[in-house]
């Protein structure tokens, strides 16, 4: 067996009807391993850095190499791409938050023959952390609330955004529970069933379309209206 993107040279020997011989040596490499699949670090709202999740032999060698390529939708094309590098991993910059990206990964031996291409590989960029809250339609009885920042892409995959209602606790049967929202893809919730004049405290959560938790932002606090009381 021959190892790994490793140079070999052959000699080759070519006789004329004479019994001449004439002889030339060639020179090739092996075939370097394919990216079996892929790995990400340093994933923020609006980069990724993607890796080969395997080891390539001999990557110093020759023309030997790991391309990485950020694709255009459908994936025929790519809209950028990285040189030829000897070191695994790259940094696609200046993307879109929340936003789905698709990879491919392909490495070439020392003579620069594409030996294979991981294709079909995607990543979302993370999800905005919430900032703050506003409030709007604050009444005796109910408060709307609002993540004070935008929120990108709350429609895509599993992306969604909770509030909830940390305190006070609400009694469900025998138990405290805490009001949420649940996971939703608009960036409001209308909380109902409230007190007059009783301070509440919320805390919003962000996920991108991938489910990652973008961030959460604690101890938001509104006060509901106060009744009016009854004229005698």
């Amino acid at each position: 067996l021959l190892d790994i993107n490793t140079a070999y040279t052959r000699k080759i020997q070519a006789f004329n009807s004479g019994g001449v011989a004439t002889s030339a040596a060639v020179t090739k490499y092996t075939s370097i391993e394919t990216a079996s699949i892929a790995t990400y670090e340093g994933v923020a709202t609006n980069e990724v850095t993607i890796y080969a999740g395997n080891n390539f032999t001999n990557i110093t060698t020759g023309l030997s190499g790991i391309l990485f390529e950020k694709l255009r939708p459908g994936g025929l094309s790519s809209s950028e791409t990285s040189p030829w590098r000897r070191n695994n991993g790259y940094t696609f910059s200046s993307l879109s938050t929340n936003t789905q990206y698709d990879f491919r990964i392909s490495s070439r031996n020392g003579d620069g023959i594409i030996s294979g291409v991981l294709d079909g590989i995607n990543r979302f960029t993370l999800i905005e952390t919430p900032l703050g809250a506003t409030y709007e339609g604050v009444t005796t009885n109910s408060i709307t609330i609002h993540s004070s920042n935008d929120i990108s892409n709350l429609v895509t995959g599993e992306s969604g955004i909770l509030f909830e209602r940390t305190s006070p606790l609400m009694l469900s049967g025998s138990d405290w529970v805490i009001p949420t929202s649940g996971w939703i893809k608009t960036n409001t919730w209308a909380h109902s069933g409230l007190s007059p004049n009783k301070q509440y405290t919320f805390k919003i959560t962000t996920r991108n379309g991938t489910s990652e938790i973008g961030g959460t932002k604690e101890g938001l606090t509104k006060y509901t209206l106060a009744a009016i009381p009854n004229t005698p």
